[in-house]
């Protein structure tokens, strides 16, 4: 979906999302190293991923717990923002 929102909005495609998808399955099939680099404007978009860190002791409590991460990256300049946390409700 990305790929048929991006193609829209920088060359005004008019076609439907299937016949983008057949294109992207038969140069997948031809070429599956190919790329097509997506540019976002200012706000537009970012990712985020959360994962399993170390053990560490949690300040609050004194006690030895599992630690998570959660790092988030705005698509536009790149920067990055990422923490450690205790708990999935913070």
């Amino acid at each position: 979906m990305a790929i048929f929102k991006q193609i829209k909005a920088r060359f005004g495609f008019e076609g439907s999302y299937d016949s983008v998808r057949r294109l992207v399955v038969a140069i997948l099939a031809e070429n599956p190293k190919a790329t097509m680099r997506m540019e976002f404007a200012i706000g537009e978009a970012a990712q985020a991923d959360f994962g399993k860190a170390m053990k560490l002791l949690d300040p609050e409590t004194g006690e030895v717990r599992q630690a998570h991460y959660i790092s988030v990256v705005l698509c536009h300049s790149r920067y990055m923002h990422a923490e450690l946390i205790f708990r999935q409700d913070q």
